[in-house]
């Protein structure tokens, strides 16, 4: 193999490696904006709003019309703890339970997971290693 054919396929590697980082940092930045922008419509429009995941994608959904207001696709090196998972935002901004998620980040080798916290609205967000 000649040192050429090694350089391109280290640099390859390197950057899937990077590639890979950079979806799972934006895709946990997404996750949690859309987070905050579920609680913000349900006490903006007074109503009951989903942010829930199933069939490996997310989505943002209201009670009202029962469509789905956003949806994105998880990332298919990024593991969920749960394979259906919904939390409902009351017309006030509350939760109506607990509920925790996490979020196994393959090239970053962590555990990313949220706490749900009842009442509040609010979320405990901690990472671990995997």
């Amino acid at each position: 193999m000649s040192v050429i054919s090694l350089v391109s396929i280290i640099s390859i590697k390197n950057y899937q490696v990077v590639q890979r980082t950079i979806v799972e940092t934006l895709f946990i930045q997404q996750i949690e904006s859309k987070i905050r922008a579920t609680q913000r419509l349900a006490t903006a429009y007074e109503q009951d709003y989903y942010f829930g995941f199933e069939a490996n994608n997310f989505y943002i959904r209201s009670q009202a019309t029962n469509q789905n207001d956003w949806q994105a696709k998880l990332p298919t090196h990024i593991k969920s703890s749960r394979e259906n998972f919904v939390i409902k935002y009351l017309a006030n901004g509350n939760l109506s339970k607990i509920e925790k998620i996490d979020f196994y980040l393959e090239t970053k080798m962590e555990r990313v997971s949220y706490q749900f916290l009842l009442g509040s609205g609010q979320y405990k967000k901690t990472i671990s290693d995997n």
